[in-house]
Parts: C-alpha cells; structure tokens; sequence
C-alpha cells in the first residue's frame, strides 16, 4: 500500500510540474481506480506497449502539433465513448433489456445512480479540458489533419481519379521536395552560423 501511495505521489507531482492542472490530475486518478486499472496485472499495465506514441520528433515543433493534434483528437472520441457507455440514470422501461456488449466494458456490476453520475461528470470535466486544448493549441493542426483524412477515401481503380491524380502529381511532387529543399537551406544556414 505504502508504494502505491509513492508512486501515486510521484505521478502526481510529474504530471504538475508538466502543465496538467491539479483537478484534471486528480479527475484522472479517480476515473483510474474506477476503471480498475490497478486491477490489471502488472506485466499488462507496464508492458511496454502504449497507446499513442511517445517518441516525437525532437527539434519539429511542427511535425510534433501534427501527430498531438491527432492524439488529442483520438482522446476526444474515445471519452466520448466511455461517456456512451455509462449506463444510463434514467428509470428503466425494460426488465428483461439485454446486457450491455462485452466490448462495452462495464467496471462494476451494479453501479449506484450517483456513482454513474460522478463519473459522467468526471468524464465530461476531462473531454472539456481536451477540446479547451484543441480548440486553443491545435486548431490549425486540426484542419491540416480533416484535409489529411480526406485523401484516404479515393477510388483508386476509377480511371477518371487516377487521371486526374497524374495530372496533380507534378505540382505536388514539385511541393513536397521544395519541403526538403528548404529544410536543407535552413540547416545550411544555421551551420554557416555555429562555426566561426
């Protein structure tokens, strides 16, 4: 009990000192033990694995709004579902109504009206503070992403797309490698600055 107590200290204080507000800090903790994440065995919660990537690209401010917007956008949708997936507070009308899917995950088994509603709550302070980020940090990088998410859908075996597509290339081709060209420039000139 004494090292959870550290290392739930611990967390506290790194995520303080990186900008995550105390009640958001907080919120996350109790929305943690609620969904039983000190249950999971230690090899599945330390694996590894994460969910989102950590590594960004150092010294790529840009490249890294990009990839953070996306995250940012990804935890939007995912709060959104587990508010979903609450059971709901209202008066039941069904008796015999069937479980909820097992890919709706349910922490407990029977959970008290004011439990549900606290962790609604909770759930709605943190998907506030996330589209607050968003709408505040990574409004551009959200537009670069909806114009990334439009590309996927093409008709790659329409013979009109892949016409048109050829005739694009050049100008896009032309676009990307000026990218690189000034990249080069810029570190170029940085270098001509750093030696004497």
């Amino acid at each position: 009990m004494a090292k959870r107590m550290l290392c739930l200290c611990l967390c506290l204080t790194i995520c303080q000192v990186r900008g995550v507000p105390v009640k958001m800090n907080k919120t996350i903790q109790s929305l943690l033990q609620f969904y039983g994440h000190d249950k999971l065995p230690l090899r599945v919660r330390f694996s590894g694995e994460t969910v989102f990537p950590r590594e960004f690209a150092p010294g790529r401010i840009e490249v890294n709004r990009l990839l953070l917007g996306g995250i940012m956008e990804t935890y939007e949708e995912l709060i959104s579902l587990m508010i979903k997936q609450l059971p709901t507070t209202g008066p039941k009308t069904d008796d015999n109504s069937s479980p909820p899917p097992s890919s709706a995950p349910v922490p407990q088994a029977q959970v008290a009206k004011s439990d549900t509603d606290n962790i609604r709550g909770q759930l709605h302070y943190i998907l506030t503070k996330i589209q607050d980020l968003r709408k505040n940090v990574f409004a551009e990088q959200d537009k670069i992403l909806h114009k990334v998410y439009t590309i996927k859908p093409i008709q790659m075996d329409d013979k009109v797309i892949q016409s048109k597509a050829l005739w694009e290339l050049q100008y896009l081709y032309e676009e990307a490698r000026a990218l690189n060209d000034v990249r080069r420039r810029r570190r170029r000139h940085a270098h001509k600055f750093k030696t004497p």
